[in-house]
């Protein structure tokens, strides 16, 4: 949800490059796939061709892996030890897109060596995870404000009410007449 919500606030338009086709991948998809025109790579073949006919997106062979930098938004669901984009890579990338630049690396462990962070579109899973909390914590304000807010209006009409019924009280029992002996 925050990946599709990062990517809808960049603006960059319908095309989104995701690279990987495990579990993860299929999620990211899921969530893309009506909003975005989805391009795929992966080293699974097999699994890439199941993706394409299910979520009917368009697919690379993993040689085309080099080629990502003409995407501004990318996301990375490849976790390995290996180095698959390097800071040279960024450094093109970023000169291609300026501001509209954005990677999102959820591979674990990540697949990603450079110094660019998130000021330059570059987000990691940390980041992900960080911004998760600070949406939750927000999100709980606002649950905490609202319901202050029903509080202070749940009392104030029982305050109402209350005066209302002993106000009907007082008057009913100025209009009573005194029974007569």
């Amino acid at each position: 949800g925050i990946t599709k919500k990062l990517i809808t606030n960049r603006g960059n338009g319908p095309q989104v490059l995701v690279i990987g086709s495990g579990q993860l991948a299929e999620d990211i998809l899921k969530v893309l796939n009506k909003k975005f025109n989805i391009h795929l790579i992966a080293r699974n073949k097999e699994r890439m061709e199941l993706l394409k006919n299910k979520y009917d997106i368009t697919t690379y062979d993993w040689d085309f892996h080099q080629e990502a930098r003409q995407y501004a938004s990318i996301i990375n669901t490849v976790g390995t030890q290996k180095t698959l984009f390097n800071h040279d890579f960024f450094k093109t990338w970023l000169l291609l897109h300026g501001s509209k630049s954005l990677f999102i690396d959820l591979g674990s462990p990540s697949s990603i060596d450079t110094n660019y962070d998130v000021t330059n579109g570059v987000i990691r899973l940390d980041d992900i995870f960080q911004m998760s909390d600070r949406l939750n914590k927000e999100k709980m304000e606002k649950v905490e404000f609202a319901q202050k807010g029903i509080q202070e209006i749940v009392s104030h009409r029982w305050e109402h009410l209350a005066k209302k019924a002993n106000f009907d009280d007082e008057e009913s029992s100025e209009h009573e007449q005194p029974a007569s002996i």
